[in-house]
């Protein structure tokens, strides 16, 4: 479940809703990043707003950060991920926003995140949010703002990254014993899935900022296998799935032993950052993937199936 939205926030100050109660986490010893976090939060829900001018860039990262801190849980397994996308549009004057317009940004996310999560019948939490500047429109800073939730409605859990089923790769084709009907699942699901629910799961007390998107996206053709034995025989070829369709043994249902490959492939992809061939930008740890199926058509070829996906990373911090 994706929507995207436009909201313009008016210069005029407005009564605030849906704040959570004691949202300042009460702790005898924080770290720096905390302590400055846990000043943004008081000065925000202070009735005198006694807070300063912010310059752009401090600004989103102080909304991201003391929402993240005061709201989300990264230390929960999510059955399933959704996400929320509104763009927000707020005064800027010579690269400052005015403390008023920062609080009435924060309290908009607040209500989004809340008016979101009122959609779902199932018991929900808040994963991440996202903000991000797109740009100046008429001398407003327009903001895109990002949320993802986890639902934990019931589902069989396997063990982590244990595939026993062979599964098709992609586009909702369930296993290919027909195991899971077609609708229902694919590989590229369940790998993500299984890295949501398994890996991307953190001790309570962890809390992340700086969150974002590296500029491109992740393909599975930018990652050979070091140790593959025999190349371009569509086995193992690449550390995520790719079913070369002009090369032997072209096939798109998965053996157990393949899909865990890739899971593990996927995951070292991840994890590793940019200066050790993998994706993971230095100094940040990934928290939330999304994977799904592209074709590659050149000229008269066959088609070639690969695996691609966004990943959003973040620097994490532990309460102390």
């Amino acid at each position: 479940m994706k929507k995207i939205s436009f909201f313009i926030i008016a210069i005029a100050i407005i009564g605030f809703g849906c704040k959570k109660q004691n949202t300042t986490p009460q702790t005898t010893s924080i770290d720096p990043t905390a302590d400055k976090i846990e000043q943004f939060l008081k000065a925000v829900e202070s009735d005198n707003r006694s807070g300063t001018d912010m310059t752009i860039t401090d600004a989103i990262w102080n909304v991201e950060a003391a929402l993240n801190y005061a709201y989300c849980d990264m230390s929960i397994s999510p059955i399933k991920i959704d996400y929320d996308t509104i763009n927000f549009e707020i005064p800027v004057s010579n690269n400052m926003i005015n403390w008023n317009d920062v609080v009435i940004l924060y309290s908009y996310c607040q209500q989004e995140m809340n008016t979101y999560a009122s959609t779902f019948d199932s018991p929900t939490f808040f994963r991440l949010v996202d903000l991000e500047k797109k740009g100046i429109l008429k001398g407003n800073l327009v903001v895109k703002f990002s949320v993802v939730i986890g639902e934990k409605e019931e589902r069989t859990i396997p063990p982590v990254g244990y595939f026993t089923n062979s599964w098709m790769y992609g586009m909702n084709l369930g296993t290919c014993n027909s195991g899971s009907p077609s609708g229902s699942s694919d590989l590229a699901q369940e790998i993500k899935w299984r890295i949501n629910f398994y890996v991307l799961t953190y001790p309570v007390g962890t809390y992340f900022t700086d969150i974002g998107y590296p500029p491109d996206y992740l393909y599975a053709t930018d990652y050979l296998n070091p140790n593959d034995s025999v190349t371009g025989d569509n086995y193992y070829d690449y550390m995520m799935l790719v079913a070369n369709g002009n090369a032997p043994n072209y096939h798109l249902c998965y053996s157990p032993a393949e899909c865990n490959f890739y899971f593990d492939g996927t995951n070292w992809v991840i994890h590793t950052d940019i200066n050790n061939g993998g994706y993971c930008p230095v100094g940040k740890t990934p928290m939330n993937i999304d994977i799904l199926e592209a074709t590659l058509i050149a000229g008269n070829k066959n088609t070639t199936w690969l695996h691609w996906g966004e990943v959003m990373f973040g620097v994490m911090h532990h309460q102390r």
